[in-house]
Formats: structure tokens, C-alpha cells, sequence
């Protein structure tokens, strides 16, 4: 979870590429971790990547279904794309 860590204290500080390197990095090693999935998209989306965040955001909601912040990122993102969720 180092890479992951590492991600969040970079994001916190704006770093938003060198947290997706890290963030990634994090994913090879836990591919199924809902929350690098999420974090993953709330920076793709930021950065305006959105259907790679569509993406993260997507396998954020399959792996925690349950997660009313992911399934709203999710609908936020697809608006913004110009799709139906």
C-alpha cells in the first residue's frame, strides 16, 4: 500500500501526476482494490481523462457496489461524457 499512500499525500498536494504514477503502480499490485480504482478516477476525471475515469470509476462500483460516493462519480462522469448510466 506504499504506492497507494505515497498517491494520496500527492494528490493532497496537487501532484496529480506524479499520484497517478503512483496510484498505478498501486493498481499492479492490487488490482482489485476499490479505492485506488476511485482515486483513480476522481484525478482522470479532474484532469478532464474522463473516459479512462469513466473506466476506474466503473471498476470502483463493481467492486464496492454498495458505495454511494463511487456510483454519484460514476453518474457525474457519464454526464459529463454525454452517456446514460
Amino acid at each position: 500500500m506504499a504506492f497507494f499512500n505515497l498517491g494520496r499525500v500527492l494528490a493532497d498536494r496537487g501532484q496529480d501526476e506524479k499520484a497517478l504514477e503512483n496510484y498505478r503502480q498501486a493498481l499492479k499490485l492490487a488490482p482489485t482494490q476499490f479505492e485506488i480504482h476511485f482515486q483513480l478516477g476522481k484525478i482522470l476525471e479532474r484532469q478532464n481523462q474522463l473516459a479512462e475515469g469513466k473506466n476506474h470509476y466503473e471498476a470502483a462500483v463493481k467492486l464496492k457496489p454498495e458505495s454511494a460516493e463511487a456510483r454519484s462519480a460514476l453518474a457525474r462522469c457519464l454526464a459529463k461524457l454525454g452517456l446514460e448510466g
